[in-house]
């Protein structure tokens, strides 16, 4: 089971079910409401009602990508 919010490094070009890629894209507020929770808007947002997922793309190694968990499990923190 995925963490909500967790990021991972794959080694491959597929994104994997429940997660999407890091490269800062803007997503939804209520489409992805309980990631929202998670993380805010602590990489930006574009315009009201979406917010931002972190731009890893230049810190990613060559070959592999890092992805951010949409679904599973909400951490207790």
């Amino acid at each position: 089971m995925h963490t909500l919010g967790e990021i991972k490094l794959f080694p491959y070009d597929d994104v994997p079910t429940g997660y999407l890629k890091c490269y800062g894209q803007s997503l939804r507020i209520k489409d992805y409401p309980k990631l929202y929770m998670m993380i805010g808007l602590k990489y930006g947002c574009l315009e009201e009602g979406y917010f931002a997922l972190p731009n890893l793309t230049e810190k990613t190694p060559e070959g592999m990508m890092y992805c951010i968990a949409i679904e599973g499990e909400i951490p207790n923190v």
